[in-house]
């Protein structure tokens, strides 16, 4: 089936039987050979593994037995990807003190903490800040709500980091996969709409707070709102917010605090003329 008894042993988080077979000169750097559905992508190695299911005394055996943290499964993703995937703060730490690479980008152009925004893993997040304080916010709202776009804890974490609440959305070619997924999704939007067409469609130049609009996320709209998000800003096709959340839908409550306060009506106002008095 292509499983090694060292990578069941990493799966099962049996520190033992890892330190045995590490002893019989099992390879650290094992990896299965194929992928295993929606589990694991081929290639991913033990380390990556023990990382995901929070198996963090089998990583610490790995990691003396000198595992490669370079090394990268098929979606070029790594342990410090794994691990941030799972919302694994003690293995991140673990991996951060052997000096991963926090920077490097997976198949899709995501970082460490990019993967762990867009799988709302706050505890992985505040961690990886820790470690590597001059860890870029770039993007992380964008990917938190595209991905995670429900839950508020996620954003209010990155909101108190600082992270730029009217950041506009920008994918370039450099991030090829990326680049390739929402353009043909946007080129699909008038053939055949969904949801997923329409966000690829308006992405560029979107700002957090059109994120949550596109997402559906119209509770978190309102908490970007309150924390003051600009709503004057235009995408790239020169939609603002309002113009989205009419295009979705949106509760009418959200339509006009996005449209603001509406401008008085100078002429409904009483003039000296009139008025009388007694």
């Amino acid at each position: 089936s292509g499983w090694s008894p060292l990578c069941f042993a990493a799966v099962n988080g049996n520190p033992m039987l890892v330190r045995a077979l590490l002893n019989q000169k099992a390879n650290p750097d094992d990896r299965l050979r194929r992928s295993e559905g929606s589990l694991f992508p081929a290639r991913v190695g033990v380390l990556s593994m023990a990382a995901h299911f929070h198996n963090n005394e089998v990583m610490e055996i790995l990691l003396e037995a000198r595992a490669t943290l370079t090394s990268a499964d098929m979606i070029n993703a790594t342990a410090a990807h794994w691990a941030s995937l799972a919302n694994n703060v003690a293995g991140l730490r673990l991996l951060c003190q052997a000096r991963a690479d926090f920077q490097r980008r997976n198949f899709v152009g995501m970082n460490v903490f990019e993967v762990a925004c867009s799988n709302g893993a706050v505890g992985a997040m505040a961690e990886i800040l820790t470690q590597v304080p001059s860890t870029s916010l770039r993007l992380g709202l964008h990917y938190a709500l595209l991905f995670y776009g429900a839950y508020e804890e996620p954003i209010r974490f990155l909101l108190r980091a600082r992270a730029n609440l009217n950041e506009p959305f920008d994918i370039q070619i450099q991030q090829p996969a990326w680049w390739i997924l929402l353009h043909v999704a946007s080129a699909r939007h008038r053939i055949s709409p969904s949801s997923w067409t329409l966000l690829a469609y308006h992405h560029k130049g979107a700002t957090p707070l059109m994120f949550s609009i596109l997402t559906g996320s119209f509770e978190i709209a309102s908490l970007l709102l309150s924390a003051r998000a600009c709503t004057d800003a235009r995408n790239s096709r020169k939609k603002t917010a309002a113009d989205l959340a009419q295009v979705v839908n949106a509760p009418e409550s959200l339509v006009e605090a996005l449209r603001g306060p509406r401008p008085r009506d100078v002429s409904s106002e009483d003039t000296p003329e009139d008025c009388f008095f007694i």
